[in-house]
């Protein structure tokens, strides 16, 4: 295990929180920007306190939404554990803004120099679990012959 993770589960949580696997819905719901959450090694990125709860790191509400759409409509949904502001889930990882170094109009001191061994920890440790995950979900829904919006 990657010596960074320190075998803290609060400060390095799975990458990826599933709700209602098994939920008859043809709908499944993916909410990459769920969580601000940056584990302490990474000092904030250098940011603020009140820059973390901005919309720059995650989408306020948006977990809590998808929490109650997976639930009213009996549908899985997976919600990413980490703020965007490591790694965007919802970006292709070559490009700049997977790991930006400004977001809306504040710069992200943390990712101004991202070594290569760190963007590819982030990498692993983030965006490959959390689409592998949502990918496994989507084949094993596609085998069974389930439909899926």
């Amino acid at each position: 295990m990657d010596a960074r993770m320190a075998h803290d589960s609060a400060q390095w949580p799975d990458p990826i929180e599933v709700l209602n696997e098994g939920g008859p819905s043809p709908i499944v719901l993916v909410c990459e920007h769920a969580s601000n959450h940056v584990p302490d090694q990474y000092g904030g990125l250098g940011l603020r306190p009140a820059d973390l709860v901005d919309h720059i790191a995650w989408d306020p509400g948006a977990a809590a939404l998808t929490r109650a759409l997976s639930d009213r409509l009996s549908a899985p949904a997976f919600l990413g554990t980490y703020s965007r502001l490591l790694i965007d889930l919802n970006r292709p990882i070559h490009v700049p803004s997977a790991m930006p170094k400004q977001s809306e109009a504040t710069d992200i001191p943390g990712n101004q120099t991202i070594a290569l061994d760190e963007a590819l920890h982030r990498v692993r440790r983030i965006f490959t679990p959390f689409h592998a995950r949502i990918q496994a979900h989507l084949d094993e829904r596609q085998l069974a012959g389930r439909r899926r919006r």
